[in-house]
């Protein structure tokens, strides 16, 4: 909602966290008791939001919408989030000390 609004220009940053799509259903699966189906329609509607389900490319990279995102400063990092919780953690701890996370 924040590119879709502009109102990314409000913040020191704007990270787009993502998961494989496979990650993403067996989430939706385990925590949400949606069925596969149901998984993949809520993933192919965000797909159509800016930002969000474009994030990966069909071979799991960052898609070239979000590299466009990117390289205007609009998203100022990107994180997988297809491991643990504490990778996940580990990785929000590093990108939080990283300067270049943060707008200019």
């Amino acid at each position: 909602m924040l590119l879709e609004t502009d109102w990314h220009d409000l913040l020191d940053g704007l990270w787009v966290i993502q998961a494989s799509e496979s990650v993403a259903v067996q989430r939706l699966k385990e925590n949400r008791g949606l069925t596969e189906e149901e998984a993949l329609v809520r993933i192919h509607a965000q797909a159509k939001r800016k930002g969000i389900g474009s994030a990966t490319s069909d071979n799991g990279g960052i898609s070239s919408e979000l590299q466009e995102e990117m390289k205007e400063g609009r998203v100022t990092a990107v994180i997988t989030n297809d491991g643990s919780l504490e990778d996940l953690q580990k990785t929000l701890h590093k990108t939080l000390c990283d300067a270049s996370s943060f707008s200019k």
